[in-house]
């Protein structure tokens, strides 16, 4: 992607976030991951109970005893919506950096949360191509 900055002479460069494709492999995976989880829980309920060194063995009891119809279905089906919240989140936190020519911009969750200047931080070393912060608080 390739987006143009009216302030400076070059395009931006935008890297990281997630097109279309990985948006929905990401939803895919996280919601599939929920409703497995949602749907295995009570066979790793069970089995966790019976082993002597786990502790809390009552309420482990109780979680594995919910056995009726409905939670059959309804386990998967909030295992599914908490994945797909997740995903949500993961989607909308990730952060996007835009590298124009003369600065670098961290968008997260749409705003710009910190921008720095392109090869005049004083508190880093050219190592081959790559500039490498010499400390840690010349990241920010």
């Amino acid at each position: 992607m390739t987006d143009h900055d009216p302030d400076a002479g070059s395009p931006a460069r935008t890297v990281g976030g997630f097109d279309q494709a990985g948006r929905t492999w990401v939803l895919a995976l996280f919601g599939l991951g929920g409703a497995g989880l949602g749907a295995v829980l009570p066979l790793l309920v069970r089995w966790a109970a019976e082993l002597p060194w786990v502790p809390f063995q009552g309420p482990l009891r109780l979680l594995g005893s919910f056995d009726q119809q409905w939670l059959v279905w309804g386990r998967p089906a909030l295992g599914l919506l908490l994945g797909l919240a997740f995903a949500v989140w993961v989607i909308h936190d990730s952060p996007v950096l835009e590298i124009d020519r003369d600065r670098v911009k961290v968008r997260r969750r749409g705003e710009v949360s910190s921008t720095g200047t392109r090869g005049k931080d004083p508190g880093s070393k050219r190592f081959g191509a790559a500039r490498l912060p010499s400390s840690p608080a010349s990241i920010y």
